[in-house]
């Protein structure tokens, strides 16, 4: 799923490549609910490239610092940790919170590659409105990527709550 991460976030950055020399001299840098643009910036390397730099930065956190961070937390039961059936979830072992951290690590990741696909659209769709192909953003992709962004965080609280029960259960026996 790292592999996919990664792949997603170059793509990402080719796209924004692709369209920088093609790019008129304002690009949108904000859409209304209605997806119509309603501020725009002269082209510079910042107001281009800062959404796929802005997916970069989450991409590299959620997909590789904040796994060893939260398993680090986890070992060491740490009160910063906010994890559903709290009580149960502090009672168990150290590897026992490890393995339930590790248990929640694939819809974190398919978190972080919803999140680079939305970032991805955004700046496919910032192009083509800079390039006057589209009036607006079509808004049916980003509801989408929104309600999968959603489903992802409903996934990764189920699954840390069948996690809990799972090692609840075998430091029983």
């Amino acid at each position: 799923m790292r592999a996919l991460l990664v792949l997603v976030m170059l793509a990402v950055w080719g796209l924004a490549l692709a369209y920088w020399p093609e790019l008129l001299d304002r690009i949108p840098m904000h859409f209304g609910h209605n997806g119509v643009p309603d501020r725009f910036a002269d082209k510079t390397v910042l107001s281009w490239f800062w959404m796929p730099a802005l997916g970069t930065v989450l991409a590299v956190t959620f997909g590789f610092l904040m796994p060893g961070w939260l398993r680090s937390m986890a070992w060491s039961n740490s009160q910063m940790l906010n994890i559903p059936d709290r009580a149960r979830f502090r009672a168990l072992s150290p590897e026992a919170r490890v393995r339930v951290i590790d248990a929640t690590m694939a819809p974190m990741l398919g978190l972080a590659v919803v999140l680079q696909l939305l970032f991805g659209w955004i700046t496919y769709a910032s192009a083509q409105v800079a390039l006057t192909n589209w009036q607006t953003l079509p808004m049916g992709p980003t509801i989408g990527a929104v309600g999968m962004i959603i489903a992802c965080a409903v996934l990764l609280v189920s699954v840390s709550n069948r996690a809990v029960k799972q090692e609840t259960t075998a430091a029983a026996q």
